[in-house]
């Protein structure tokens, strides 16, 4: 009967401290602590994780104490009623964690595709920006415009290159540039598009030559 006493006296010991909230000040100084490592008066979802968990802990803590105080002189079903309260605050415990796990591991997920599209984007700007701007101008002018020009005067709410705009821009500030002859060899399949060769002087002097003699 001792024992059933001493276990009592423990459980009210700690309901006691709990009510009371026995507040220690942590290392940092900036929240005070309970002495099981949680703040009294706070909601759970503004305590830290670990302070979530030493608040369960303690939960749980106190209700096995009850539990066992109570086993000798209770009915079996008001045992497993203190039972399954105890089940049900570590489930909650549990589920609190795996929340928290959760919503790290998707803060992490965003951030790390943010951080990717953030260092890819301005390469597949430039690339865009480029392939727009060499329908309208080429070479040293096109390298020197791409190096110097602001991206996003020319980009899309989502980010992407706006072609229409960068031709427009290109064309009101250099105008149309003509198209380059073809300089493809002729393999017996039509004009290679090249410019034929101007006739000289000489030439057409021999040709008339030729046309009298002949005459004559």
């Amino acid at each position: 009967m001792s024992n059933q006493h001493a276990a009592i006296e423990d459980t009210v010991t700690e309901a006691e401290d709990f009510v009371d909230g026995d507040e220690a000040t942590d290392a940092a100084g900036e929240q005070e602590l309970n002495r099981y490592g949680y703040p009294d008066a706070t909601p759970l979802t503004e305590m830290s994780i670990e302070q979530q968990a030493a608040y369960w802990k303690h939960k749980a803590r106190v209700h096995e104490q009850r539990s066992k105080s109570k086993q000798a002189g209770h009915t079996p079903e008001e045992v497993q009623a203190l039972r399954e309260e105890l089940e049900a605050l570590r489930s909650a415990q549990l589920s609190e964690s795996e929340r928290a796990h959760a919503d790290a591991v998707e803060t992490a997920r965003i951030a790390g595709r943010d951080e990717a599209r953030a260092q890819l984007m301005p390469l597949v700007q430039e690339a865009q920006l480029r392939g727009y701007a060499s329908t309208v101008i080429k070479g040293a002018r096109l390298d020197g415009w791409v190096a110097t020009v602001n991206v996003t005067a020319f980009c899309a709410e989502d980010g992407s290159v706006d072609g229409a705009k960068v031709v427009e821009h290109l064309r009101t500030q250099y105008g149309e540039e003509p198209a380059t002859p073809s300089t493809y060899p002729n393999f017996g399949q039509g004009s290679s598009g090249a410019h034929p060769e101007k006739s000289t002087k000489s030439d057409g002097l021999a040709e008339a030559r030729r046309r009298f003699t002949k005459a004559a």
